[in-house]
């Protein structure tokens, strides 16, 4: 075999190496990250001129309410995933500039903002 036909080999069974090994890395961490309990259509709040449904989402002692959906989402950019759902399509991710925020992030649903909140409105 010529020598450039094993220099080729060689780079694209590396290259096939090294990308199994991010897959394996990035799937990996996203496994194990935590999982937050989210309670859909809790109930309804009037904002805005609008009626919009309440979900909360749980993680340990901290108990997050979601906000207005009807917010300028551009001020809210995400940061990075710090947790995800029992649904393995749905990501909950840190809001950049404000430590009390959570967003929610599935595939085929918009993004849900949630505010950390003491406790829980009875209705």
């Amino acid at each position: 075999m010529k020598k450039s036909v094993k220099y080729l080999l060689i780079s694209g069974m590396f290259l096939v190496i090294l990308a199994a090994g991010f897959l394996y890395v990035h799937f990996h961490r996203l496994h194990n990250l935590p999982i937050y309990q989210v309670e859909n259509n809790a109930g309804e709040e009037f904002a805005g001129g609008h009626v919009y449904r309440v979900h909360y989402a749980r993680f340990k002692d901290h108990l997050y309410k979601s906000v207005n959906p009807f917010i300028y989402k551009e001020e809210y950019p995400l940061g990075k995933q710090i947790g995800r759902t029992e649904y393995k399509t749905e990501a909950i991710f840190s809001v950049k500039g404000h430590k009390d925020w959570i967003a929610l992030r599935g595939y085929m649903v918009p993004t849900t903002y949630f505010k950390e909140t003491t406790e829980r409105d009875n209705e």
